[in-house]
């Protein structure tokens, strides 16, 4: 049974509501399915440039301090900066230690900068390298603990590698005696400028 161009436009002419009502339906359908994946692809867009809004929001309310934050910290980064010993000023670095044995009344005997290993080198990858120091000092009980406590609260930072304490066989002066003296071995790690 062949539907012939007459009897399809006698139907519509019979129903031309439910025709019309039937072809915008079809239209409708027609259309929301080819505007679907822009509409998706905008609600996608749209939900990312909401985020970046809300980024971008946090940014500018948490940039209110940020000058004074940045104060701040150049402030300690100068502060920092200052007390970082330099190993190549052997003197000024020597003369460190000098102070420290008249301000606490004992004999320095053994005071030399170390070296560190190509291989600690390359293990430790820090901004500021360590400036390690050998130091050996005699005095009695209180003089040591004396010198200890200028080392750890000094104008550098510092890092007692090891320690060890004995009894002074020795007078550091000739004719004096050596009874109540200690001797202080050290290995230090001065904090260094890079």
């Amino acid at each position: 049974m062949t539907i012939t161009k007459e009897q399809i436009v006698a139907s519509i002419k019979k129903c031309p509501i439910g025709f019309g009502c039937g072809a915008l339906s079809l239209a409708l359908v027609v259309a929301i399915y080819f505007r679907a994946g822009p509409i998706s692809e905008a609600g996608d867009e749209m939900e990312k440039k909401s985020a970046e809004a809300q980024r971008l929001a946090l940014n500018l309310k948490n940039a209110v301090q940020l000058t004074e934050q940045f104060n701040t910290l150049s402030t300690a980064t100068r502060q920092i900066e200052s007390r970082l010993m330099r190993p190549g000023d052997l003197a000024k670095n020597q003369q460190y230690f000098y102070r420290l044995e008249t301000e606490t009344n004992t004999k320095l005997i053994d005071c030399r900068q170390g070296s560190i290993s190509e291989k600690e080198k390359n293990s430790r990858k820090t901004l500021y390298p360590a400036v390690p120091y050998i130091v050996a000092v005699q005095g009695d009980y209180a003089q040591i603990m004396t010198f200890l406590r200028h080392i750890e609260s000094g104008m550098h930072y510092c890092r007692i590698t090891s320690a060890s304490i004995t009894p002074s066989t020795r007078a550091s002066t000739p004719g004096e005696s050596s009874e109540g003296l200690l001797t202080l071995n050290l290995n230090l790690e001065f904090l260094g400028q890079p």
